[in-house]
């Protein structure tokens, strides 16, 4: 104990920054002198207390502390015993804290409860980024519970759920989240329950996610072809986005639609002859054979819209989305005006080059410094500055 009690020494005294005390078994009696400590302690950012016996009753005066603390940054709680209770008294701290960032509480036991309450604080929490809940038999109702926090959570960039009990249903729920969480960059769902129809799911979500860089699912019963065709999807991630504008027209005695994409500055990228009943998902594909471009792309239409739905669209669908009047008249029916056209993620797109940025102030950044049409065709960069931002004022996003 003389390694515990010098380090105590040191926190109270404020000469620490870093604190690792893993397998030193302090149990609940040292996680509460420690709790103790951090309460006035200014200086320490980082606390690794793996293995060491602490239960519920440690969890709670930590979270206690966490409460006034103002300089820890990550707390590694790692194989102990917190259980529900403990997570319940974590989870209530989140809520006001403001400085944790990393979150490490795999190992605990904390089950379906214990993910649904810290789940519920990610929906308020600001500063949390990183969050382990590995090995802590929860299952479809704890995911379910995640992934509703996902939907609404605009920092949190790493999730860690491996070996746990997520079947198809969590893994759907969390897929859904997916199309509209635009911060979450890395998730981890290894040796769970997830199976075919949870990984078809999932692969859907990543045809319009546009942030995550690392998928882990290895271990849940699905086959190597699919995972090799969701990890495409993902590398697609690390080369952006590109906004293109749509145009449809149709060629007099013909049903095919005509085609075309342009970038935001009025450019041509690539045009196409297609059949009315036509799937664009194999558009895309040509679209990105034409260009150099091989990330994401999002579709507007002239008046601003985003389409959000082009993978399951035709060409005959994508035409009534342009001209719902002229389509409705074709096919005989009522009007399709009020055709409802669903939105992407929001989306800041620069209108020299077209790249897309899920922050207004990467966007930004991005116009005032690495731009490289503003070089090439000589565009102001403070002209084009105003440009973009007037088109998020407008909604183009």
């Amino acid at each position: 104990m003389a390694r515990f009690e010098n380090a105590l020494a040191s926190l109270t005294s404020n000469l620490l920054t870093s604190l690792d005390l893993y397998y030193s078994e302090i149990g609940d009696q040292g996680a509460e002198r420690l709790a103790t400590a951090l309460e006035t302690n200014s200086t320490l950012t980082s606390l690794d207390l793996r293995n060491n016996h602490i239960g519920a009753q440690g969890a709670e005066r930590l979270a206690a502390a966490l409460k006034t603390n103002s300089t820890l940054t990550s707390l590694d709680l790692v194989g102990n015993d917190i259980r529900y209770q403990g997570a319940e008294r974590l989870a209530a701290a989140l809520e006001t804290n403001s400085t944790l960032t990393s979150l490490r509480l795999g190992d605990n036991r904390i089950g379906d409860q214990g993910a649904g309450r810290l789940a519920a604080a990610l929906e308020t929490n600001i500063t949390l980024t990183n969050l382990n809940l590995v090995n802590n038999r929860f299952g479809d109702q704890g995911a379910e519970r995640l992934a509703a926090a996902l939907e609404t959570n605009r920092t949190l960039t790493s999730l860690y759920l491996g070996d746990n009990e997520i079947g198809a249903q969590g893994a759907e729920r969390i897929a859904a989240a997916l199309e509209t969480n635009n911060t979450l960059t890395s998730l981890h769902l290894e040796n769970n329950k997830i199976g075919a129809q949870g990984a078809e799911r999932l692969a859907a979500a990543l045809e319009t996610n546009v942030t995550v860089m690392s998928l882990n699912l290895q271990d849940n019963q699905i086959r190597s072809s699919s995972l090799v065709a969701m990890q495409a999807l993902v590398e697609k991630n690390g080369y952006g986005v590109r906004v293109a504008t749509v145009h449809c027209s149709r060629n007099v005695g013909s049903d095919d639609v005509s085609i075309s994409f342009t970038d935001l500055g009025g450019n041509k990228i690539a045009s196409f002859e297609l059949a009315p009943s036509a799937a664009l998902t194999d558009l895309i594909s040509s679209l990105s054979s034409q260009t150099t471009h091989r990330g994401h792309w999002r579709f507007a239409l002239a008046d601003g819209r985003f389409l959000g739905a082009i993978h399951s669209m035709t060409a005959q669908d994508l035409y009534a989305s342009v001209y719902p009047q002229a389509a409705s008249v074709a096919a005989k029916e009522e009007p399709a005006a009020e055709m409802v056209i669903p939105f992407a993620p929001k989306l800041y797109a620069c209108l020299g080059c077209g790249e897309a940025f899920a922050k207004w102030s990467a966007c930004e950044k991005h116009v005032l410094s690495t731009c490289p049409s503003v070089a090439k065709e000589k565009i102001d960069r403070s002209t084009l500055q105003e440009k973009c931002r007037e088109k998020v004022l407008l909604g183009m996003q």
